[in-house]
């Protein structure tokens, strides 16, 4: 299930730039967490716990809030309200004093609300872009209040605004990516000014749950969109590319996470998504949805001197949830299975992936795409805090006067790229001027 070696350009993904791979990582944190789960035992399936909450809600940024949760959070005055809240997120510094990265520790180990989110340095600087922006936007609520520091009721403005922002770009941008459009167009449909979900097979009496189908399998195709390398910025330098893992046991001169951001490591986003500034070869595009993987992730990290291939993670993880065959669920959705060439293929996480290849590989197919679809719209439609249930005819346009920015980068719909905009990360060559 891995690419072959020197595999080129042949194998990249023709619609979706290379900085969804990591969004879409990103995502995953906030909606799902099983720290009992276990690769080397056969887990009951009823006894696991899904310790994030499901509910595209940005915990992983917010933690339990500035009471619960106070070491995400900046201490220093004046950003402190004259009760002692401190509402603004703490930012660090990395190797280089004019690059920021996460918040850490006398030990660089990061202060945020999920430590998989500094797994990678792609990642880590998602998370950081949301830190950012959300103490841009809170800076925006207090100064028009003349304050220097946010009370409780500001915070929580600020929050709902990133929150609603981060919701309407990852229905309106991500899932239209990733899920065939008349899938995205069935599952949550507008009527009567309402966003009312149709979801055909994911159902809930109480409260949206994180379906095994899901999170196990549909939603792992991610892997499969992972590149070899990666060119970072144009300081590190054109046609330098670094693997999220180095595989070679030469050294750590990849991205992966767990430190203080190397000196000019921080992320040139028009390399990552597509901005007016991006120019041939950029963005890089992401790998084609399907059944090879690049041999970057053959070798995940499990320990001192001990590596694993993502591959046989992934398979090892669906038999012990005990999940069904992929015709088994194509046949239950009322759907022609597809062909199949070798038995494995019909483990889901590969049956999925199977499926995208067939129907192109530049995004999901029929099955994936609908266990993604429905189970995206009923976390947002079972959320009776997200945009969908509270405002269904909001967009980030109605924050112009607190959100930092003017109209969508691109023209159209509002996109993650407006997301990395508005809070301000390095997106083109001359913001890597002095040291960055």
């Amino acid at each position: 299930m891995f690419e072959p070696a020197g595999a080129g350009a042949g194998l990249d993904n023709s619609e979706l730039p290379a900085g969804y791979t990591y969004f879409g990582q990103f995502v995953d944190h906030d909606t799902t967490f099983d720290p009992t789960s276990s690769l080397q035992r056969l887990n009951d399936p009823n006894l696991l716990r899904n310790f994030r909450t499901p509910r595209l809600d940005l915990d992983s940024i917010y933690g339990s809030g500035p009471s619960d949760s106070p070491f995400l959070y900046d201490q220093s005055e004046p950003l402190k309200a004259p009760d002692g809240f401190s509402g603004f997120l703490l930012i660090g510094n990395g190797e280089n004093a004019n690059e920021d990265d996460l918040p850490r520790n006398a030990q660089d180990v990061a202060l945020i609300g999920d430590m998989r989110n500094d797994e990678n340095i792609i990642v880590s600087q998602i998370q950081l872009a949301f830190l950012k922006l959300h103490n841009k936007v809170l800076e925006n609520i207090a100064s028009q209040a003349n304050q220097t520091f946010a009370t409780q009721e500001q915070f929580e403005e600020a929050r709902r605004i990133i929150r609603w922002f981060y919701q309407y770009v990852v229905w309106n941008d991500f899932v239209r990516r990733i899920v065939p459009p008349e899938v995205h167009a069935d599952v949550l449909v507008e009527e009567n000014g309402l966003l009312v979900p149709k979801m055909r097979f994911y159902d809930w009496k109480h409260m949206p749950f994180m379906p095994v189908e899901f999170s196990v399998a549909a939603y792992r195709f991610g892997h499969s969109l992972v590149r070899p390398g990666y060119q970072i910025n144009i300081s590190i330098g054109f046609g330098v590319e670094k693997p999220i893992f180095d595989t070679t046991g030469a050294g750590q001169n990849d991205l992966r996470g767990g430190r203080k951001l190397l000196a000019n490591h921080s992320i040139q986003w028009d390399w990552f998504l597509e901005f007016p500034s991006s120019s041939d070869p950029f963005p890089q595009m992401a790998r084609k949805v399907d059944t090879k993987l690049a041999r970057s992730v053959f070798h995940i990290p499990a320990g001192p001197g001990i590596t694993n291939p993502l591959a046989l993670l992934n398979i090892r993880r669906g038999i012990s949830m005990q999940l069904p065959a992929g015709t088994s669920v194509a046949r239950a959705m009322g759907q022609t299975p597809i062909t199949l060439q070798d038995p494995m293929e019909d483990q889901l996480w590969v049956y999925i992936l199977k499926e995208a290849e067939d129907a192109g590989a530049t995004r999901l197919g029929s099955v994936g795409g609908r266990i993604v679809a429905e189970v995206f719209a009923g976390m947002l439609a079972g959320d009776s805090l997200s945009f969908v249930s509270c405002d269904p005819q909001w967009t980030p346009s109605r924050e112009s006067g607190l959100l930092p920015f003017g109209q969508p980068v691109n023209g159209g719909d509002w996109e993650f790229a407006d997301i990395i905009r508005a809070a301000g990360m390095p997106i083109n060559g001359s913001d890597f001027n002095n040291g960055q």
